[in-house]
């Protein structure tokens, strides 16, 4: 992979991170809580939103390691999706942790 190769890899991924995490928002969030999912997932599960949003990662990188450790030669669509659904996790993670941090700069 030469360096513009690499950038040009960087950029699609970045942009179909944020397109996903806009568009999904919209379906799993409210108009005052745009974590609204992971809070309410988190009150069933008994654990805190970012320990949610953990374990519905693990789901993603469950799959990743399947496909890594298979001898099928999956179509590069399909790697991107479950590579993005993994990443888009961990941004969700972070919010998860800025939220708490700021709540508790409030309190």
């Amino acid at each position: 992979m030469t360096r513009e190769e690499y950038n040009k890899s960087i950029e699609a991924q970045l942009k179909r991170v944020k397109e996903t995490l806009i568009k999904k928002n919209k379906e799993y969030s409210t108009d005052s809580s745009p974590l609204h999912n992971f809070h309410q997932s988190a009150k069933i599960l008994r654990v805190s939103p970012k320990e949610s949003a953990f374990a519905f990662m693990v789901k993603h990188l469950t799959s990743i390691t399947d496909m890594l450790q298979s001898d099928i030669d999956y179509p590069m669509e399909l790697w991107e999706e479950k590579l993005g659904d993994a990443k888009n996790y961990l941004f969700l993670i972070e919010c998860l942790v800025q939220e708490e941090k700021n709540e508790k700069i409030q309190a």
